[in-house]
């Protein structure tokens, strides 16, 4: 049996993709830190001002895990940046 052809609503740009639609939290709970947004500058530019380097704009998303902490004796799954997992490891031994 054939394949049949995929209808626009299965491969178009609002269709489900496998793995691809999950919501990753982009902010920690702890500190705030967040996504700050900057520029790439290409470094295989010289000559000083004669040749000016490519600026693209990027964004600089923080590492923010899914954690399982003890929150007043009870567990709390809570968003956390990994500098303040590696900061609270440290503290509470």
């Amino acid at each position: 049996m054939p394949a049949r052809p995929l209808s626009g609503a299965e491969w178009g740009p609002g269709a489900p993709r496998k793995g691809l639609d999950l919501i990753v939290a982009t902010r920690c709970e702890v500190c705030g830190k967040g996504t700050v947004t900057g520029r790439n500058i290409r470094s295989n530019v010289s000559q000083g001002w004669l040749l000016r380097a490519h600026k693209t704009s990027r964004k600089f998303k923080a590492n923010v895990r899914d954690a399982t902490i003890m929150v007043q004796g009870t567990p709390t799954k809570i968003h956390i940046c990994t500098r303040c997992l590696r900061t609270r490891s440290k503290t509470t031994g």
